[in-house]
């Protein structure tokens, strides 16, 4: 089968709610640069980022759970009920019934605690105070840690260790999450369940329901 090409055409039959325009040409230079161009690896990798980045229109991390949320998302293990009740969202309803909210969470204090400590040491290379805030999820494939950010400055050449912000530019967060597909040899995934893939970018099921919905989308939509 042919290798696939991105269109504008294409991101905006996928998502209407993204730039399309903009950011069509550099998930193209991002997919052909780095030898993700057969059907299936290009429709698990745009499924992927299409997964973090909400439809392609969020590149940095947003962390604004509510009590409930954060234990189902990160669990017990990651962070206590009580910490949990401490620093997530709480929502409440208004006069009128409208839903307002009570108290914001403090995304700042959450990143740090469900991505720092031994967990975050291990697992994504958080050593330093404030690394679970500062590389929180960024860019199109939602490229997390000290560690990876490590790997990617070397890679492409980007001060991302003092700049991880920059990630949140598509110009280099497409490149940056394609360089992470590669290195993590997400390709030998594509064709086995989604569960497996999912384990190998994200580290668990975070996200599986929604992967497998904008899989079927990018697979009719790019002929894969």
């Amino acid at each position: 089968m042919n290798d696939v090409t991105i269109t504008a055409l294409k991101l905006q039959q996928l998502s209407r709610r993204c730039d399309y325009t903009a950011l069509a040409p550099r998930l193209q230079k991002a997919c052909a640069g780095n030898g993700i161009t057969a059907p299936a690896e290009v429709a698990a990798f745009v499924a992927t980022c299409c997964v973090e980045s909400q439809g392609l229109t969020v590149f940095a991390e947003s962390l604004n759970y509510t009590v409930e949320a954060l234990l189902a998302k990160f669990g017990r293990h990651r962070i206590s009920e009580a910490d949990a009740r401490r620093l997530g969202r709480i929502d409440g309803v208004d006069a009128r019934g409208a839903k307002v909210v009570v108290r914001k969470a403090d995304q700042q204090a959450i990143a740090n605690l469900v991505y720092g400590g031994a967990w975050g040491a291990e697992n994504l290379g958080n050593t330093e105070p404030g690394d679970g805030w500062r590389f929180r999820g960024l860019g199109p494939g939602q490229v997390t840690g000290r560690a990876n950010m490590a790997a990617l400055e070397k890679a492409i050449g980007l001060p991302l260790l003092a700049h991880p912000e920059l990630l949140a530019d598509p110009a280099h967060g497409f490149e940056a999450s394609a360089r992470l597909w590669k290195a993590k040899r997400m390709g030998q995934l594509v064709y086995g369940p989604p569960e497996a893939l999912r384990r190998a970018w994200n580290g668990g099921l975070n996200g599986l329901a929604e992967y497998k919905g904008w899989l079927v989308q990018t697979r009719n939509i790019l002929g894969a």
